[in-house]
């Protein structure tokens, strides 16, 4: 049923694919740590990396906001799992590898004072747009808001995190 709400939720952007401000244009990675994590930490081939982040969309498309607002999009997101606070942020990467650019998830976990990476997903050869949205015991990862959702990250009851195709049966964890 959460499926069905979430995929709804991304209709009425169906129709205005062609002129969508999120396929327009690019978003730079340019920072070189997240959360005082270097980038080659999170990853060895990453080169910069940053954190998308609201007013950078607003800024570059005034547009934004009300298709940001109605689809419930994050850029970030703190959830608390197994008693420790998880940073949940997607944005830009750039490397020096073959795939030299395109959007990722990270999960940073908080313990003791100090972020560690604990899940990372990367989707090479994008532009760099990647948004969240809350659902609850999961969060849906998506390149664009015309397609429907892509991958809902989940939490196996050991901690680990997964993905879930939103074409798939769920499986129980």
């Amino acid at each position: 049923m959460k499926k069905l709400i979430l995929i709804f939720l991304f209709i009425p952007f169906l129709l205005f694919a062609k002129d969508a401000w999120w396929l327009k244009g690019t978003f730079e990675a340019k920072e070189t740590e997240i959360l005082g994590m270097p980038a080659k930490a999170i990853d060895p081939t990453f080169k910069r990396i940053s954190v998308i982040n609201y007013d950078l969309v607003i800024k570059k498309f005034p547009e934004a906001k009300k298709d940001l607002e109605a689809n419930y999009a994050r850029f970030v997101l703190d959830k608390f799992y197994n008693g420790k606070k998880h940073h949940i942020v997607v944005g830009p990467y750039s490397n020096d590898g073959v795939n030299t650019s395109g959007s990722f998830l990270l999960v940073l976990e908080q313990d003791k004072g100090k972020w560690k990476n604990v899940f990372l997903k990367t989707q090479p050869k994008t532009n760099g747009f990647a948004i969240l949205i809350d659902g609850g015991d999961s969060v849906v990862w998506n390149s664009c808001l015309n397609c429907g959702p892509s991958a809902l990250l989940r939490w196996k009851k050991n901690g680990d995190y997964y993905f879930e195709d939103m074409d798939e049966p769920e499986d129980e964890q």
